[in-house]
């Protein structure tokens, strides 16, 4: 019983879950691409190379012991790349807007002079196996855009490292002004 508890929603969100992981590998791969680029083109110039990301596993088989059910693992890269990494399946969003108003679902009409939008759900136009497949295909975009709990710890993760970086040089230029006399207003 509880493998079917837990192989029921694996197997219904299978798409979004493939859509997901896949949105974090893309971003990943653009990541690769830019680090490459910027590593290739600082080299003459002697910047200074940026640490590569490199993905180490793209998995969409659900682990049942650990209720994950993909996963993308890579390794280095800079905050900003993590951030951009994991918060990449939120694309997926953007794709139900577009698949909703495509497929009829939403309608936004300019009622009044000054542009003030409605937005109106309709789907008195499609039959009922439409209807389904089109509530099937919402529920996936909509999973696929989910971030997952890894995903939300990497985002804040990297964030505090910025924070702590911005604090840092904000306590710098704020000793070395109210040292040097210079007015803090």
């Amino acid at each position: 019983m509880r493998f079917i508890q837990n192989f029921t929603p694996a197997f219904f969100f299978l798409p979004g879950t493939f859509l997901h992981e896949l949105l974090h590998l893309l971003a990943a791969l653009i990541s690769i691409a830019i680090g490459l680029v910027f590593n290739l083109v600082s080299k003459p110039f002697h910047i200074g190379a940026i640490s590569t990301l490199r993905i180490t596993s793209f998995n969409i088989l659900p682990n049942f012991k650990t209720g994950v059910y993909g996963s993308v693992a890579y390794e280095g890269g800079g905050s900003f790349t993590h951030i951009f990494v994991s918060s990449a399946p939120k694309l997926a969003w953007i794709f139900l807007y577009l698949f909703l108003q495509s497929y009829g679902f939403l309608h936004i009409a300019n009622e009044s002079v000054v542009g003030e939008q409605t937005l109106t759900f309709q789907w008195g136009h499609l039959g009922t196996a439409q209807l389904l497949i089109g509530i099937y295909a919402s529920l996936q975009l909509l999973w696929a855009g989910t971030l997952s709990r890894q995903d939300w710890h990497n985002i804040f993760s990297a964030f505090g490292n910025i924070f702590a970086i911005a604090l840092m040089i904000a306590v710098i230029v704020y000793m070395a002004m109210s040292i040097s006399g210079t007015p803090l207003n």
